[in-house]
């Protein structure tokens, strides 16, 4: 009898851990990040051979890239959980009517399992550390601004006109042949995902001083932290911004970002802002 308990009890933890990892592979399964970093992956793999040149502005975005996509990996994933779980519902089973041949099968089917689905999770761990570097000089190419304008314009994109303000740049045989091959993938969702969304790191006083005191035009407005962030992530050209805390002249705090493009920061939200002459920053 205690025996039969035990074997319940292990039977019911692996359905237990069989369901659990079958809920976070069909998360992952779901996750916008997971198939926009697919989506990348597939296009560096398919890059159309007249862009690979050496030299050319598309090489330096090759890499080793693994056979399946992450979101293939994860289904996979979620079916072999789920056998795993269904092996541990056949071991309850046969623990609690002591039926041997249902324990024998229990038995084989959890151990080939749980050994498959062991290695697969190694295999999506090291894929990330395969398509970190990758995805990494991707969003470099193609968050750069020009880059970024340039595309949109090409594939076209809907939200491309909101760069109409900007000086216009010109896309070459490359930046065409990249625009094409894009146009299979989602790529006007995709790029507002890649590059409109980072993480900031603090700067120390001295390097924020430095960076005013090389000049450039800013643009300052009334924000707290989180606004501001979210002011530089919707500028293509912001890559850093400076806060003030709140205080009786602005209750919310102040937001200064370096760079950005004039035509999304007009007065009177926005006050343009000569960086060498910023006082109190």
């Amino acid at each position: 009898a205690v025996r039969t308990v035990r074997t319940a009890g292990v039977a019911a933890m692996v359905i237990a851990a069989g369901l659990l990892l079958f809920g976070v592979s069909l998360a992952g399964v779901r996750m916008p990040a997971i198939r926009a970093m697919d989506h990348l992956v597939e296009f560096n793999t398919q890059m159309p051979p007249d862009t690979e040149a050496a030299g050319s502005s598309a090489a330096v975005l090759r890499g080793p890239v693994a056979l399946a996509t992450t979101n293939e990996a994860l289904r996979m994933l979620c079916w072999l959980s789920f056998f795993v779980a269904l092996s541990g519902l056949l071991g309850l089973v046969g623990a609690l009517t002591r039926h041997r041949h249902l324990m024998s099968g229990y038995v084989l089917f959890a151990s080939c399992s749980s050994i498959v689905v062991l290695v697969l999770a190694s295999q999506l761990w090291q894929r990330r550390a395969i398509v970190q570097p990758l995805v990494f000089r991707q969003v470099l190419y193609y968050c750069e601004t020009q880059t970024y304008i340039r595309m949109a314009r090409a594939l076209p994109c809907d939200w491309a006109e909101l760069y109409n303000m900007t000086k216009p740049t010109v896309c070459d045989a490359v930046c065409a042949s990249r625009a094409e091959a894009l146009k299979r993938f989602d790529a006007c969702g995709i790029l507002p995902r890649l590059c409109k969304h980072f993480e900031y790191d603090a700067l120390s006083h001295v390097t924020c001083a430095g960076d005013l005191q090389r000049g450039g035009v800013g643009f300052e407005t009334t924000a707290p932290l989180e606004a501001c962030m979210q002011y530089c992530d919707a500028d293509i050209e912001c890559k850093r911004f400076a806060i003030k805390p709140p205080s009786p002249e602005a209750s919310e705090g102040r937001c200064l970002l370096l760079e950005g493009i004039a035509a999304f920061h007009t007065h009177p939200t926005w006050t343009r802002v000569d960086l060498a002459r910023a006082k109190g920053w």
